[in-house]
């Protein structure tokens, strides 16, 4: 019985054990469920590279910002990762649409540092080459891409300046990760740590383009060789959806492959074709913009290749949403304008310098301790470094530093150029015919702050320069010149915009000045010079000059020189002032009439003597709207106390400024008109009519031959009114123009051609 009793109670136990397990069971079941299915899973966005095109991700961006989707982690090549990081580090697809369209690309994919930022003594004639060859120990140095790429640089550290302290890029808001191609192996190399910058400009170092990026031991260029669509990087992170945006064009078909480049450009992208089927097979969510008739190169079509974006995006808003749904936030956006934009400085270093001097990079940058130092104010420092000619590159990093968190560290790392360069380029005009142009100049000619060039012109017209600059200290705000020049020209002699003479003449001077800069963009000089100047007559007419005049000049002027572009500027000025005494003249000249008979200049009125020369340029140009600006100009040169004929008067004529003592004047050829006095004014626009093509009308009027103190008697036989029309074309050759002129005058519709630059 006390068996049977133990056992019901037994059973009773264990049955109400049973319930409250079950019971417990079935009220934790629906909690665990509930937690599961709230569980947010990760999304990775993946961008591919793609050159312009790459700017279709940004309108991507737009529809998932305004879809609310959460973005857990990112990756990307080439264009695809500049995008990508921008949006890890904070910006909004609104953010980088603003700086997309504000950029100018042209520029900096240029090589070239911007004018403003170049020596006064140097603007003018600096980036006027076809080529430039640096060359060290007389062997020519090549670097690994046509281009270093400096500009970009400095954009992507202006960009990130407030994450450049951010080593690992999972601390970034999103976390990042970009692609690069490991140039000796071959193999993908994922960058997910260290310097953004350089991880950035190494994975769209597009191979012959752009050079390599040396970074944590490896030599480094585009990412898309290899990997242009690194979903598969993103899984690594953590991903469990990825949604990747594809602006590639990937292989060629075999119809389309027509020329050896073809073929060698599609083989070097069959390991990418692998890896591109490869993560479009893990990718829950692909999207390729239709991009047709936009190439890598469309840089000028930033703003129709975001609406590219956003119209395949909206496609994909249901799918899309989807995606947000598993993954919720509010719709938004982020945004970085509140983020710390500037940083205080506690000390400088400096990285890679060897043959230049610390104390010059001080010069130029002039930090100072405590200095509040913002990424614009960075920015131009380094473009001025840069614009010296004496760096490769010039990059910037910072941290905290360790006399205090609250100030940064900033180190600066140059690359430095060989010392010296070869120059190269073409140019023709109806003037002066074809010509190849040639030189060599050196930043350390045997002494430190020496400097000397050598330029000349090969061709129907020959002519040479020299110049041997020394700068007195490392401010170079002073130095002292030795400058050498000769030309052989062909010329005419009109009387009556009729050609009665042609001359050949050859010029030869040499002259020694002191130089001294006032401000950021202008300079004064002092100087002297001796000069020589032969004439030979090829027209004989009823009397000619022939001979040689030799004699000195003491000279000051002064040169400013803000001009934004050399051709079709768009804004700044080129304004230049010389007043010059004429003295020694020592001249071995004769007059030969037709009948060959030989008399002195007296006959024919001409006397050499001392004399005081002046001259004077001003041109200005203010931009209008984006694509026009207007310029004007204003010239004048007078001789005072002058007698001795066309010897050292200033040629009328021709709208580009290539010739000594020329005005230019348009709707005249040069040398059409010869006068020892002559006052210009002209007015013109410049419009941007599509991509590098420009018109340019000019409209002016002169008067010459007149006296300063009887002005009462110009009239209309010393006037001129003009007016000229030029077609041109923005060329690596340089400016290309083909220009219609006609004046009032001389009642003649003139041509001229002018491709490159002029010696």
């Amino acid at each position: 019985m006390d068996t049977k009793n133990d056992l019901l109670k037994a059973c009773r136990k264990n049955v109400t054990a049973f319930f409250l397990v079950f019971a417990t069971f079935c009220t934790f079941l629906p909690l665990q469920s509930v937690a599961e299915n709230d569980r947010k899973e990760s999304i990775g966005l993946t961008l591919s590279g793609g050159g312009a095109k790459g700017f279709a991700h940004i309108g991507v961006l737009h529809i998932i910002d305004s879809l609310g989707l959460k973005v857990d982690y990112i990756s990307g090549t080439s264009m695809g990762s500049i995008v990508g990081a921008l949006y890890a580090s904070g910006y909004s697809a609104n953010e980088i649409e603003e700086f997309a369209l504000s950029v100018d690309w042209a520029r900096v994919f240029n090589a070239k540092p911007e004018l403003e930022n170049i020596h006064i003594r140097n603007r003018y004639q600096n980036g006027k080459s076809l080529f430039e060859v640096p060359f060290e120990n007389f062997k020519i140095v090549i670097g690994t891409g046509a281009i270093e790429g400096q500009q970009l640089w400095s954009l992507l550290e202006q960009l990130f300046f407030h994450v450049r302290e951010t080593v690992e890029f999972e601390d970034l808001p999103i976390p990042f990760a970009c692609v690069a191609t490991n140039i000796e192996t071959g193999e993908p190399i994922i960058l997910s740590s260290g310097d953004i910058v350089s991880a950035l400009r190494a994975s769209m170092a597009i191979p012959a383009v752009f050079t390599s990026v040396d970074r944590d031991g490896n030599r480094l260029v585009d990412g898309g060789v290899v990997n242009n669509y690194p979903v598969d990087a993103v899984k690594k992170m953590g991903a469990e959806h990825v949604l990747g945006v594809y602006v590639s064009q990937g292989l060629k078909k075999a119809e389309e492959l027509k020329t050896p480049v073809d073929i060698i450009y599609q083989m070097g992208f069959f390991k990418d074709a692998y890896m591109f089927k490869k993560n479009k097979g893990i990718t829950d969510l692909f999207i390729s913009p239709d991009l047709e008739g936009y190439e890598a190169s469309s840089f000028g079509d930033v703003q129709q290749i975001i609406e590219r974006g956003k119209q395949i995006a909206r496609v994909y808003m249901p799918e899309i949403k989807a995606l947000a749904e598993t993954n919720p936030t509010m719709p938004g956006e982020t945004s970085i304008r509140a983020l710390r934009q500037n940083i205080i400085l506690d000390e400088v270093s400096y990285q890679g310098l060897k043959n230049i001097r610390k104390s010059y990079v001080n010069n130029i940058a002039g930090f100072k301790a405590e200095d509040t130092l913002s990424a614009n104010k960075l920015n131009t420092i380094t473009k001025r470094l840069y614009a010296t000619g004496y760096f490769e590159r010039v990059t910037y990093t910072y941290s905290a530093s360790g006399n205090s968190p609250d100030r940064k560290h900033l180190v600066y790392t140059f690359d430095e150029k060989p010392m010296n360069k070869l120059r190269i380029g073409l140019h023709y005009n109806s003037f002066l015919g074809i010509g190849l142009i040639g030189g060599i100049s050196t930043s350390k000619l045997f002494l430190y702050n020496l400097n000397g060039d050598f330029s000349f012109r090969l061709g129907e017209q020959p002519a040479f320069r020299m110049a041997i600059d020394f700068f007195t200290s490392d401010k170079q705000n002073n130095w002292m010149s030795l400058r050498a020049e000769g030309d052989q020209l062909k010329f005419p002699y009109n009387e009556n915009f009729v050609s009665v003479a042609a001359y050949k003449q050859r010029y030869s001077r040499i002259d020694i000045s002191i130089n001294q800069i006032v401000g950021k963009s202008a300079y004064l000089s002092a100087g002297a010079a001796f000069y020589s100047q032969h004439l030979n007559p090829t027209i004989q007419t009823d009397y000619v000059i022939k001979g040689e005049n030799r004699g000195y000049e003491a000279f000051v002027g002064f040169k400013k020189y803000t001009l934004d572009r050399h051709a079709f500027s768009r804004s700044g000025k080129n304004i230049s002032l010389l007043a010059s005494y004429f003295f020694g003249q020592n001249p071995s000249v004769e007059v030969i009439t037709t009948d060959g008979t030989i008399t002195d200049l007296s006959k024919i009125g001409i006397s050499i003597g001392e004399f005081i020369q002046f001259k004077f340029n001003y041109e200005y140009h203010l931009p209008l709207t984006q694509r026009s600006s207007y310029f004007t100009r204003i010239q004048a040169a007078y001789n005072f106390n002058y007698t001795q004929g066309f010897l050292n008067m200033f040629n009328v004529g021709g709208t580009n400024p290539f010739l000594r003592d020329q005005i230019l004047f348009a709707g005249l050829n040069e040398y059409e008109i010869i006068t020892p006095a002559v006052f210009s004014a002209g007015l013109g626009w410049n419009f941007n009519v599509w991509s590098e093509f420009f018109v340019n009308p000019v409209i002016n009027a002169a008067m010459y031959d007149f006296q300063l103190d009887n002005l009462n008697a110009v009239n209309h036989d010393n006037l001129l009114i003009g007016s000229a029309v030029s077609l041109g074309y923005r060329s690596p050759l340089g400016p290309i123009n083909a220009t219609i002129s006609y004046s009032l005058q001389s009642k003649e519709v003139l041509g001229y051609i002018n491709m490159g630059w002029s010696f």
